[in-house]
């Protein structure tokens, strides 16, 4: 769900994009390619950053001493693992997995959105250099007038007439 709050905005001005630079008659077609590229970059994205997060989890989990073996496989594979694992430990032992899980845990969460917080400040930064040259666009129609003005130079019109 989280996924979707800066997707929505971006989703709707990147199909716009897409399909009105489509003739009409592959409009379908253009809005296809977009509605699965978009499935497509979601799916990656969730995958690439579930990965680092477990990644950064396995490498970070540090089982205190005295853990049973089987407990020890099953909490550095994952914290559902150690949660599982808890369960049939003495209630010392167990609270201390759980804490070194969630340590992990944690670890591997920041990592994920210190992944993220780089990609959006790198993408806005791409942003702001690459379009900053585009504030005198001509629009289709306007011949050389200015962007937001008609073809006699009144502001606001954006029809030639």
């Amino acid at each position: 769900m989280i996924v979707f709050i800066s997707v929505g905005t971006v989703g709707a001005l990147g199909t716009n994009l897409i399909v009105g630079a489509a003739p009409p008659e592959r409009g379908g077609s253009a809005a296809a390619l977009s509605s699965m590229g978009g499935e497509l970059g979601v799916a990656l994205g969730v995958a690439m950053l579930g990965s680092l997060g477990a990644a950064v989890y396995r490498e970070s989990v540090d089982v205190p001493d005295g853990t049973p073996a089987t407990a020890v496989g099953a909490a550095g594979g994952s914290m559902e693992g150690a949660v599982t694992a808890a369960r049939d430990l003495p209630p010392d032992t167990a609270a201390e997995l759980l804490s070194a899980a969630a340590t992990a845990y944690t670890n591997g969460l920041n990592a994920i959105g210190l992944t993220c917080a780089v990609i959006a400040a790198t993408t806005a930064i791409i942003a702001l250099t690459t379009l900053r040259g585009n504030r005198g666009a001509v629009l289709p129609g306007e011949g050389s007038a200015r962007a937001g003005e008609g073809a006699r130079g009144e502001r606001g019109s954006l029809s030639a007439s």
